[in-house]
């Protein structure tokens, strides 16, 4: 197996690492500082193979301080079996994904399958070989790497087996041995047993005399018992003889009221109180007459409501529709009406506006057709004629002006293009579907721009080279043009000799007075009109409906709103009364026939009870009432002598043998004393056997108090199981011993041969042929390795005065040993060297880091360092080196 990437999200001070696309060597070479994170990356490689431990969020020292999950990914080449992926995440709980040939397989929390052959314990023990386990090796600590590594295959959690085996040796012999040296538990409660038999005589005899004494008070319990049965039969005797008279006198009373009472057949139709019966059947009458009458009196509310709802409200409801329909059109016809009376204040002033313009501009009437041709007059043709002709006046009267007045031909050109280019524009829109009233104004605009044109190239050739002939007549006829403007006008002859701004802002004044007059006039009429709409149909609807003639929609409105509120009010009081009607009518008739069945009752009953008074209802009341009284007494009596005597009938039988004697005879009073004195007896026996009784349970309880059979037997039941468990738990440790020693001896035959074949080579390699095998003394109770190299004679045992640095040597050997033996058949698991060789010298470090470089021709080693010319050395034998930086 080979780890080819690491990503690391977030896993302890580790976030954000990634080894890169290029898959990692057999040997990486880990740089970094202490405290850089080197053991963090081994746990994260540790918890990829194998999963998280702790699996709690909380619990586990590898989440990152206020992170929600730690987790990473690793990309691992297999030796038979291709590429997989790996990703572990913790969360709220561990997850994994195992990807092999592009299949995902969820894994949970569990190993990868090609580590399962290594428990996880054992691969950070044995695959993890780190400075603290080789610095410092002396011959205590030797001695027990010695037994850890022949026992337990190098795992730092397992002691050797002899060890344990003269443990339970020990605690063996602590329980039981054949002398009796030392403190053993097994005799101590053997001689405990002796003692606790010895006291359960005693206690034996104790129980015997307490099993007389409770036999004895058994005995006295039943004849107490027995006595103070036959003392109750006396004491019954005595009573029922006492009581036999007051029962005779009770006897005969029941008789008499029976008498009294007649015979009981007559009177089992009638209640037991007849008199409350009857004046309940008079009460109930009376009652039902009052709400009868209460029900015929509240028929008359709803009679009126319903005659409350006329002839002309369901006319005016069966037109509800068109009433509404009016409402809401009057309604909105007062804008409409207060509109109308705004716009004819304003038609007025415009009007007064007006022709107060025209007295001052026209002369004659200011009729329609006045109105009409000054509405026709071009103003801006007007304004052209004008001007031009005070321009030649100017030119005529100030021959040195007349540069300034060849501009005005120039502003003229001005205005006619704008006319002729808005007009076009105005009939262009009109002709693509705007406003078809765009039409008159474009053509008149057009028109006269054109005609503005026409003219200035007719007098362009006057004005290019003026003499006072040309200049004359242009004036003449911009004078003929200006004449010919006005001639459906009368204007006033003050404004046009000579023709000047007057006249055009007099003109222009009144065209726009005329024009809002007529605008305003056109408002107020189709205003006016849609108000005496809606008048004309207030006066037809208010018409059809009856109501006084009525020409204004506002208040035939406001009446019709009111009127149809109060019918659909009385309609709404009708439909209720209706119904109030029929339900009431129902109640009426109802409460008749209760009325008429309670007044058969109370005649019936009046009829039942006035035959036993001779056809009077009181006095038959009052007799009846007497017979069921005295029934009633004599019920009474015989249920409260049922209730006291069970035996009621046998004691009526004793009473009814006494005939001819007196309720308490000569013979019964002597049957009594004898009784008394029979009692007397039994008391004084009685008090004699409870005497007893308590002496005998003074007696048992102070013998009761001492120690008993049973606590003795409990005692020593307990001391032999006791002395089964301890001869249990002897013979368990000592066969679980000689197992272990057993086992450890087949264990060390098994595995030795390949682990020490495996370690000598290690060790030649290491120690550059010095040493070239290492032996078991088998014997040897301390010094069990042996060296053995060609310059020396006889094996010598691996301890002082051996150096520090060989020890070192031959524990670095077994170590690789051990990881070549456990996974030999299985995928090969990575190797993980932490600052082995710091302590070497140059030389042992050399051949340590040769050892690390012909290891990773077999698997992958991992070599973490912080000293940068030892990753130096490691990557000129083919390591990649992975820098970790220190946090901060």
């Amino acid at each position: 197996m080979k780890i080819e990437r690491i990503r690391v999200d977030s896993f302890g001070r580790i976030t954000d690492f990634d080894t890169g696309p290029d898959p990692l060597g057999s040997l990486v070479v880990v740089l970094g500082p202490n405290e850089a994170g080197k053991s963090t990356l081994f746990s994260f490689l540790t918890t990829a193979l194998y999963g998280f431990q702790p699996a709690s969020r909380e619990r586990n020292p590898h989440v990152p301080w206020g992170a929600d999950q730690a987790g990473g990914s690793i990309q691992i080449s297999l030796a038979g079996a291709g590429c997989a992926d790996v990703e572990r995440r913790l969360r709220s709980a561990p997850s994994g994904t195992l990807r092999v040939d592009g299949r995902d397989r969820p894994l949970r929390n569990q190993p990868l399958p090609w580590v399962e052959h290594v428990p996880r314990t054992v691969f950070r023990q044995v695959f993890a070989v780190t400075l603290s386990e080789l610095a410092g090796l002396d011959e205590e600590t030797w001695a027990r790497i010695q037994d850890r590594v022949l026992g337990s295959m190098g795992a730092t959690d397992l002691r050797p087996p002899r060890s344990v085996a003269e443990e339970l040796e020990r605690e063996a012999g602590e329980i039981w041995r054949p002398n009796r040296r030392g403190h053993q538990r097994l005799r101590i409660l053997q001689e405990e047993v002796r003692a606790l038999r010895g006291r359960r005589t005693e206690a034996l005899a104790r129980d015997q005399a307490i099993r007389g004494l409770i036999e004895e008070g058994q005995n006295l319990q039943v004849r107490m018992q027995e006595v103070r049965e036959e003392r109750q039969r006396d004491r019954i005797a005595v009573e029922r003889l006492q009581e036999l008279g007051p029962l005779k006198r009770q006897f005969d009373r029941i008789e008499e009221l029976r008498s009294e009472g007649g015979e009981r057949e007559d009177l089992a139709e009638l209640p037991d109180d007849p008199r409350a019966q009857f004046d309940s059947l008079e009460t109930e009458a009376i009652q039902v007459n009052r709400r009868l009458e209460d029900a015929v009196q509240a028929l008359e509310g709803p009679t009126r409501a319903i005659a409350a709802f006329s002839e002309s409200d369901k006319s005016l409801l069966s037109r509800e529709d068109e009433i509404r329909a009016f409402l809401r059109r009057a309604t909105s016809i007062e804008v409409e009406r207060t509109r109308a009376g705004v716009l004819k204040n304003l038609v007025v002033d415009l009007e007064y506006r007006a022709r107060t313009a025209a007295d001052h501009l026209v002369e004659g009437e200011f009729d329609s057709g006045t109105q009409e041709a000054v509405s026709g007059l071009s103003v801006d043709l007007l304004r052209d004629r004008v001007q031009r002709l005070r321009s030649i006046e100017e030119a005529g009267a100030a021959p040195t002006e007349a540069p300034r007045a060849s501009a005005a031909p120039s502003r003229s050109r001005t205005v006619a293009f704008l006319c002729a280019a808005t007009g076009g524009s105005l009939l262009g829109w009109a002709a693509l579907g705007g406003p078809q009233a765009l039409l008159a104004p474009g053509a008149a605009l057009f028109a006269i721009g054109a005609t503005l044109l026409i003219i200035r190239h007719l007098s362009q050739d006057a004005r290019a080279e003026p003499s006072p002939q040309t200049t004359a007549d242009t004036a003449t006829v911009l004078e003929r043009d200006i004449q010919r403007l006005l001639d459906p006008v009368s204007v006033r002859a003050e404004y046009v000799t000579p023709p000047g701004d007057p006249l055009v802002a007099g003109v222009e004044r009144l065209q726009e007075l005329i024009r809002d007059w007529q605008e305003k006039t056109r408002a107020y009429r189709t205003a006016a009109d849609a108000v005496d709409a809606i008048d004309d149909e207030a006066h037809e609807l208010s018409a059809s409906l009856g109501y006084p003639d009525t020409s204004n929609a506002t208040e035939l409105s406001a009446r019709l709103e009111r009127d149809l509120h109060q019918a659909e009010s009385r309609h709404n009081d009708a439909t209720r009364a209706g119904n109030d009607l029929t339900r009431l009518g129902h109640e009426r008739d109802a409460l008749s026939e209760e009325h008429a069945e309670v007044q058969a009752r109370r005649v019936s009953f009046g009829d039942q009870v006035s035959r036993f008074g001779d056809g009077s209802v009181e006095l038959g009341l009052a007799t009846v009432q007497k017979r069921i009284e005295a029934h009633l007494r004599a019920d009474r009596l015989e249920s409260e002598l049922s209730r006291t005597y069970p035996d009621l009938a046998a004691l009526k039988a004793r009473v009814e043998a006494m005939t001819g004697q007196s309720p308490a005879g000569p013979d019964d009073d002597r049957d009594v004393a004898e009784l008394k004195a029979r009692l007397d007896e039994f008391d004084r026996q009685i008090d004699e056997l409870m005497g007893r009784s308590g002496a005998i349970e003074r007696e048992t309880a102070h013998l009761r108090e001492k120690e008993t059979v049973d606590a003795v037997d409990g005692e020593v039941a307990s001391l032999q199981e006791a002395e089964a468990r301890l001869v249990e738990e002897r013979d368990r440790k000592w066969v679980l011993a000689q197992l272990l020693r057993e086992a450890d001896r087949r264990f060390r035959e098994e595995h030795q041969p390949d682990l020490l074949r495996r370690a000598s080579s290690y060790l030649e390699h290491l120690t550059g042929g010095r040493y070239d095998r290492l032996l078991v003394d088998e014997q040897s109770e301390r010094d069990l390795f042996q060296l053995v190299g060609p310059a020396i004679p006889a094996p010598i045992p691996l301890a002082s005065p051996i150096s520090t640095g060989t020890l070192e040597q031959a524990y670095l050997s077994l170590r690789l040993a051990i990881v070549d033996h456990l996974d030999q058949g299985s995928e090969r698991l990575p190797l993980f060297i932490d600052e082995a060789f710091v302590n070497w010298d140059a030389e042992r470090r050399d051949r340590g880091l040769e050892v690390l470089a012909s290891l990773a021709e077999t698997r992958q080693v991992f070599a973490f360092t912080c000293h940068p010319e030892m990753a130096q050395q490691l990557a000129a034998r083919g390591g990649r080196i992975l820098h970790l930086e220190r946090d901060g």
